[in-house]
């Protein structure tokens, strides 16, 4: 995939679409709750400018649209 990293969080979440970016990372906050325990597989990681998606202990994140994903 080539995108950034709210894209990539929108993608997986489904409200991305061809030609349809979605929310950007700074509009998180209103549309998502904040989660006070320990992070599930799935969720939003979130820190600000930048999101990535938790799995497995990890983070897994596009940093730019000329990068591939990193975890």
């Amino acid at each position: 995939p080539v995108g950034d990293c709210s894209y990539l969080v929108n993608y997986a979440y489904g409200i991305a679409s061809p030609g349809h970016h979605g929310p950007g990372t700074s509009d998180y906050l209103a549309r998502y709750s904040k989660w006070n325990g320990p992070p599930k597989n799935g969720m939003i990681a979130y820190k600000r400018g930048h999101t990535g998606i938790y799995a497995d202990g990890t983070t897994l994140e596009l940093v730019g649209l000329h990068y591939d994903y990193q975890v």
